[in-house]
């Protein structure tokens, strides 16, 4: 049986993307040929061969998530637990997992998904059923219909006097080529779009401060704060790379003040 947990990150537990596949196979004592052609056949099916050699916390979200299918999927286990399969994949990215999935099925495997994008899953599921309120009761996927295109009200008036509440400049990060200049306006609302793995989420960590940019600078409110300390990530202790918290520079009570705060708040609460 294989199983996808909605939290990819807590499912990954190696260093590299080729140590991550040939894990689960070496504890199975394969032979070494066997485990070299699994795995890269994996990698080629998730189109990943090209980040063999990577490190895990170099792939994307989107990224991650075929990486862990890659590797629930080397052995052809007769039942799939899927949690949300589809969250983190971009538009190719779906189109190829339900291929994927209905090519499995047609060989055999049984397969229960979790999932809220029902509409994707018209032509695939044979059955399907709803838990609401305890029970567990039998839903139509035929009767749904495709989430018309409404009317879109235009966008607010944008302020007479617009400013500039964020700007970057040829920001990069580890090695990769710069981003575009970025510039955000007050009333202004940006949309960010790209495949998996083409940067998003990088640079969302670099805007808000959890990665410091290698090259360039970024402003915001006309303040430049490129040189602020990068966040200290805290890595968990069940995984080299399972979750990642991150320490915020909050200021740290004394005990008097905690004191205080005790007496001050009602004892329901404490």
């Amino acid at each position: 049986m294989g199983i996808m947990l909605q939290n990819v990150e807590t499912q990954l537990f190696t260093d590299s993307v080729w140590e991550e596949v040939v894990f689960g196979l070496e504890n199975w004592n394969l032979p070494p040929a066997e485990i070299q052609f699994l795995a890269k056949s994996a990698l080629n099916e998730f189109d990943l061969a090209g980040q063999t050699n990577w490190t895990i916390r170099q792939l994307s979200a989107g990224q991650k998530q075929r990486l862990l299918l890659a590797c629930l999927l080397t052995r052809y286990p007769d039942m799939l637990l899927l949690d949300e399969p589809f969250a983190f994949l971009d538009s190719a990215g779906v189109k190829g997992l339900l291929a994927f999935l209905q090519q499995r099925i047609q060989q055999g495997q049984g397969i229960l998904l979790i999932e809220h994008r029902l509409e994707l899953l018209r032509d695939l599921c044979d059955r399907a059923y709803r838990i609401d309120g305890g029970s567990v009761t039998p839903t139509d996927l035929s009767t749904l219909q495709t989430p018309a295109k409404g009317h879109i009200p235009p966008p607010p008036a944008s302020p007479k006097n617009p400013k500039v509440v964020l700007q970057t400049h040829n920001m990069s990060w580890g090695g990769y080529p710069p981003f575009p200049d970025l510039q955000i306006m007050t009333g202004e609302t940006v949309l960010l779009r790209g495949e998996n793995g083409c940067g998003k989420t990088t640079l969302l960590k670099l805007l808000s401060g959890l990665l410091k940019p290698s090259t360039g600078y970024l402003q915001i409110q006309g303040r430049d704060t490129t040189r602020q300390t990068e966040l200290t990530p805290r890595i968990n202790p069940g995984g080299s790379n399972s979750l990642r918290e991150f320490r915020l520079p909050l200021p740290v009570p004394t005990p008097h003040e905690l004191l205080d705060y005790g007496r001050s708040t009602p004892s329901h609460y404490c």
